[in-house]
């Protein structure tokens, strides 16, 4: 699945999101673990956007990440949250808005929501 994620913030233009493939067009990949693979499309999309903006720390990833979850009226369980970011793989072309992987990073960053 590859998602332009200019269609939710204006200020991703030329960001695509991968989910479960990756190729050169691709800005972030995500690799779901094999669990999630039964869950719908729109839940899987929630928790690729997640574990991007886990990954990137990147306040316009998070705010692109809430306005899918309001959107389409769909939220995960913490415990599935956990899970996936032990299991699920990330990577990038963008450079990550912040190298630290503390708590304390995500709560700066995800504070707003």
């Amino acid at each position: 699945m590859m998602v332009n994620l200019s269609s939710f913030v204006p200020a991703l233009m030329d960001w695509v999101l991968c989910v479960d493939m990756c190729s050169d067009e691709c800005s972030i990949c995500v690799q779901l673990p094999e669990w999630a693979k039964s869950f719908e499309e729109k839940e899987r999309l929630y928790l690729a956007l997640y574990l991007a903006s886990r990954y990137l720390l990147d306040y316009r990833l998070v705010a692109c990440m809430h306005i899918y979850s309001v959107r389409n009226r769909v939220v995960l369980r913490p415990e599935v949250l956990v899970k996936a970011l032990r299991e699920a793989k990330a990577w990038s072309r963008v450079p990550r808005a912040i190298e630290d992987d503390s708590p304390y990073a995500w709560e700066a960053i995800a504070g707003f929501i």
